[in-house]
């Protein structure tokens, strides 16, 4: 499979921990940063929160896990710095991807889906979940500075899906996927759901952030991702290798 828009990083089991904020910008910057943001919502007639997401600030690897260090920072601060790479911010965002699948007539189907209100990789295919870590949803970990990512793209899913969270019936780890045109990094899982295609197909249409779905049988995944390459999230490919190589190829 061929991977020049995505890297993996590791197969390993993950932890992720995240710093206090940064102390405030340089004040030109700061003031950058917010002419920015409000021409981005006038230009792209979009109404979005300024909410938090995280930042990538290190990576430690030994032979039995992975630690990514992060800091929470503004989403104006992420828009800023992807329509004016000069201001140095430096941003790399660590998010959560998932692969879902659903099992029926003794067939397994992994959900695609067509990406729409976003700022990445608009009507694109992706794997469905994916999101940003945010903050609010790991202020319950404030003394150990721990973030649940399985909690994180498991609140994706039911945001994502309108598909409750008792659907999900198991979620485990994949592994690390770096997207190298977005300088991102993404926490992949897999989740088994109970619920029929036609189901999901119903619940997903309420959806704000999906479209066109598509289920595609687990021994013909190679063959979709080189039909729809171009058309595909690099991080939904990383993920689909990674689940082949660890669940299909053992």
């Amino acid at each position: 499979m061929i991977n020049k828009n995505f890297k993996i990083i590791t197969e390993n089991n993950i932890k992720i921990l995240y710093k206090k904020r940064k102390k405030n910008l340089d004040n030109k910057v700061a003031q950058k940063i917010e002419q920015i943001w409000n021409n981005f919502l006038i230009e792209k007639k979009l109404l979005l929160f300024n909410g938090s997401l995280l930042n990538f600030v290190k990576l430690k690897k030994n032979k039995n896990k992975t630690i990514i260090y992060g800091e929470f920072i503004d989403y104006k601060t992420f828009i800023a710095h992807r329509e004016s790479s000069n201001l140095g911010l430096n941003i790399h965002l660590v998010s959560v991807s998932g692969i879902t699948i659903i099992r029926e007539k003794n067939k397994k189907y992994i959900v695609f889906a067509k990406r729409k209100n976003v700022t990445q990789y608009k009507d694109y295919f992706e794997t469905v979940p994916s999101g940003d870590i945010e903050e609010e949803t790991n202020l319950q970990n404030k003394t150990n500075k721990t973030i649940d990512y399985k909690q994180q793209i498991i609140k994706e899913f039911e945001q994502e899906t309108k598909l409750p969270k008792k659907t999900i019936s198991s979620i485990n780890t994949l592994g690390i996927v770096f997207d190298k045109k977005e300088k991102n990094y993404d926490v992949c899982c897999v989740m088994d759901i109970n619920s029929t295609k036609k189901q999901f197909k119903k619940a997903i249409k309420n959806s704000k952030e999906y479209y066109s779905v598509k289920f595609v049988e687990e021994n013909k995944l190679e063959d979709f991702i080189k039909s729809n390459y171009s058309f595909l999230v690099p991080t939904s490919i990383g993920i689909v290798k990674l689940y082949i190589l660890k669940t299909l190829k053992k």
